[in-house]
């Protein structure tokens, strides 16, 4: 990261998020130990570069060109090639620190897949908007914060493989999030979601018809120590064809304990 005073630019080189989105893949950073459902649509590690502009203390512009996370970056899986991505968002915060707005677009115009690595979305054009929303009473001390996202896209399809065609997809979701730091040592984080897709591409279908989708998540973390920190998790998420086609919810558990340093 270089900052350049005169531009009041900060400039990101080499491998970094797409500043699109809630939650980050950067864990335990992230709110949650799961994946969100557009988790799924989302472009997660980018390597290229960003520029962040700040013209003024709550106002920032972020534009970058990257190669972005995907199946052409997972060792030419399934024989398809580089993909680049055009991602560009905008910052506006409260004089007051406790809230932000923030809308942002990625395109991916070049390549033969976008979303995220873990789900297989391929696409001759792709792209992403998100707007996402976080506010903290200033009664609480930031103790409690709420925030929502609203994402949508869509992509022409790919028909490149003929015995695996992926047909055009166009997607819409909304989440809600609450994070609670019940006291010093322990927080509660809640997250639900519904997303709808118009080829249940999120489960790797090969149904056309669209699909809808619902999950909640609850978190619960202790701090140990100031460094050392476990959690909980419980979440349901239920719709179109969760994992087989007779599979319709899907309850997960999990936990993790990790160290700072």
């Amino acid at each position: 990261k270089v900052w350049v005073p005169d531009a009041r630019m900060e400039l990101w080189f080499g491998k970094c998020q797409a500043i699109l989105g809630y939650e980050t893949i950067w864990r335990p950073d992230n709110p949650h130990i799961t994946f969100g459902i557009d988790d799924a649509f989302m472009p997660q590690d980018n390597i290229g570069f960003l520029a962040i502009f700040s013209p003024v203390d709550f106002f920032d512009i972020g534009v970058g060109l990257a190669n972005t996370s995907g199946e052409a970056d997972d060792i030419s899986l399934e024989a398809f090639g580089d993909e680049y991505s055009v991602i560009t968002y905008l910052v506006l915060a409260s004089p007051g620190e406790n809230a932000r707005l923030q809308p942002g677009i990625y395109v991916d115009p070049w390549g033969q897949h976008a979303g995220n690595a873990r789900v297989a979305i391929n696409q001759d054009f792709y792209y992403t908007w998100n707007v996402l929303g976080e506010w903290s009473p200033l009664i609480t001390r930031e103790a409690w914060t709420l925030a929502f996202e609203v994402t949508g896209g869509s992509g022409t399809g790919d028909r490149s493989v003929a015995t695996d065609p992926e047909p055009p997809t166009i997607f819409a979701s909304t989440g809600l999030y609450s994070m609670w730091m019940v006291t010093e040592s322990v927080s509660l984080n809640g997250r639900a979601e519904y997303m709808h897709t118009s080829n249940n591409a999120f489960t790797l279908s090969t149904r056309t018809t669209g699909g809808d989708y619902w999950d909640y998540t609850l978190t619960l973390g202790v701090k140990i120590t100031d460094e050392l920190v476990w959690r909980g998790e419980g979440r349901y998420q239920w719709g179109a064809e969760m994992l087989t086609p007779t599979a319709s919810a899907l309850w997960t558990l999990a936990t993790e304990i990790y160290y700072r340093f």
